[in-house]
């Protein structure tokens, strides 16, 4: 490993499993009051290069929305105005919008930023009310010598029937405080099924409800540490036109700059699989020295056909030397010969179940 870069692990044994890569013991801050149309407080994705991607959710109260930034220390947290793309979704019977908005930035610099429902100056609300206006890094330059560290967590997002989850609740504020640069996870996020209920927001709790969105879990770490999630087999079906996932995590610039896939594509029919849309997920960034990948690696196990199991349609649908991601892959792998590389994925490489 090259001495520029530095890493701290620790495991923390909790159910769902979670491991946590670069964490120290310092609690995320109190929340302070922000406006009752906010349904999921904003988070980064994608946040590659000089881009980076900020998410947050609402009411349908208004339907425009925006996000203003600007550069920490020389200007104004509101001084540039991006608008942003919405899509309705419903979250546990209630109907909601999901937003986006695609920001152009310089690397390794530290932006500032807000969120609003409304497009014009008279009628807009400041949906972060009265909290501070979060601020973050964009990702190291590639080829930075910068020491960093990341999150790496997986199996979460999980509640119990009163809506609560207090060990996830404890990495989250450890996440919040390790100076991670950013997170990855491998896979099974939003349990049992991954749907957007399983997701859920601020406001509605219940059982397997807003184990990713509420206001203790990616809520306090999610404003200034960017996510990249790989996909698991929990959640890996689902009948929404754009998969929850992909919808959830926007990855445009990275999978675009990799030559990478993240769409629902229809799979069919190997092994005797019924023909199902699932998600596309595979593509890499680079972070200073290091090239991360982010891998599908993972089956509906309600429909395995003739096979042995979902481990098998796993590797028959992705990892054939002829599958579309193994090509990607050893081709990204040839293309960037000598970099530290990191590789994040659900199911094992090897098993004896199939």
């Amino acid at each position: 490993m090259p001495k520029s870069l530095s890493f701290r692990v620790a495991l923390a044994a909790l159910t769902p499993f979670i491991m946590l890569l670069a964490i120290s013991a310092t609690p995320g801050s109190a929340a302070i009051p922000y406006s009752l149309h906010l349904r999921r407080y904003p988070y980064l994705t994608d946040v590659v290069s000089s881009f980076a991607t900020i998410n947050w959710g609402t009411d349908r109260y208004l339907s425009t929305g925006a996000v203003r930034y600007g550069a920490v220390g020389s200007e104004s947290c509101t001084a540039h105005y991006v608008p942003a793309t919405r899509h309705p979704i419903t979250v546990n019977g209630v109907p909601e919008y999901q937003w986006s908005a695609m920001l152009d930035l310089a690397p390794g610099a530290q932006y500032c930023y807000r969120v609003y429902q409304g497009s014009s100056l008279s009628t807009e609300i400041d949906l972060l009310g009265s909290d501070a206006s979060p601020s973050f890094w964009t990702q190291i330059p590639a080829g930075s010598a910068q020491p960093f560290s990341f999150a790496v967590l997986g199996d979460w997002g999980y509640t119990d029937s009163a809506g609560a989850n207090p060990y996830q609740a404890r990495l989250m504020s450890l996440i919040a405080g390790s100076g991670a640069r950013f997170a990855v996870t491998v896979g099974d996020t939003g349990y049992p099924a991954g749907a957007q209920t399983n997701y859920g927001d601020l406001v509605q709790t219940g059982s397997g409800i807003s184990g990713v969105f509420g206001p203790l879990f990616w809520r306090v770490p999610g404003s200034f540490t960017p996510i990249f999630p790989a996909t698991g087999n929990h959640g890996f079906s689902s009948s929404d036109p754009i998969h929850p996932q992909l919808l959830n995590f926007p990855q445009s610039r990275a999978v675009a700059l990799s030559g990478g896939r993240y769409v629902k594509d229809t799979y069919c029919c190997l092994d005797g699989t019924a023909s199902a849309g699932y998600p596309s997920a595979w593509y890499a960034f680079d972070a200073g020295l290091a090239r991360i990948y982010i891998l599908d690696a993972a089956w509906a196990e309600t429909n395995i056909g003739t096979s042995t199991g979902p481990y098998q349609l796993d590797y028959d649908y992705h990892w054939t030397p002829s599958s579309p991601e193994y090509l990607w892959l050893k081709a990204d792998l040839a293309a960037h010969p000598g970099m530290l590389k990191f590789a994040f994925w659900h199911y094992p490489l090897y098993t004896d179940d199939n």
